[in-house]
């Protein structure tokens, strides 16, 4: 009984986005319980943006409605803008933007989030002090929004698929 419920924990913490070298060599619960109860605190709030929001010159009502974040999915309609948001960098060139708040509920340290995979190779990035993200998306079937949360040397990474109509 008590080798099942370690292999259970084990798999909880991979499943939580911990490594399997961290929890290989671990015998008894007691070992890895604190992480993983800390894991799983690490969740944020993922809101839609104020449509009435103008992010880099443009409402996002404008290219975006009715953007719900639910679980691990993001569903919403989306209008492809020509051109881009801006000149150059990664939100240029014709395509489709999602814009989201993060909510820290967690207190974590650092959140960093991303599209992956990206055409930019640009990685994820932190969020800065108003916490919202636009992200640029050329391909709603193989892209997801990545949210890195990281509390005391903990991470949780989580990956949202986007669930789409276009407007």
């Amino acid at each position: 009984m008590k080798t099942k419920t370690v292999n259970a924990l084990k798999d909880l913490y991979i499943a939580n986005g911990g490594s399997l070298s961290d929890v290989i060599i671990i015998n008894t619960i007691p070992d890895m319980i604190e992480a993983i109860a800390e894991s799983d605190s690490l969740n944020i709030q993922v809101l839609a943006e104020d449509g009435e929001a103008e992010i880099f010159g443009a409402k996002v009502k404008t290219y975006q409605a009715a953007c719900i974040p639910l679980k691990e999915n993001i569903l919403g309609y989306w209008t492809e803008i020509e051109g881009g948001l801006t000149p150059t960098g990664t939100l240029s060139g014709t395509g489709y933007f999602v814009a989201l708040k993060f909510v820290n509920t967690c207190n974590a340290d650092k959140i960093e989030v991303g599209v992956e995979p990206s055409e930019t190779n640009m990685g994820l990035v932190e969020l800065d002090e108003d916490m919202n993200a636009v992200f640029k998306i050329s391909n709603f079937e193989t892209q997801k929004i990545v949210v890195k949360v990281t509390k005391n040397g903990i991470t949780k990474t989580t990956k949202y698929a986007l669930n789409v109509m276009r407007m």
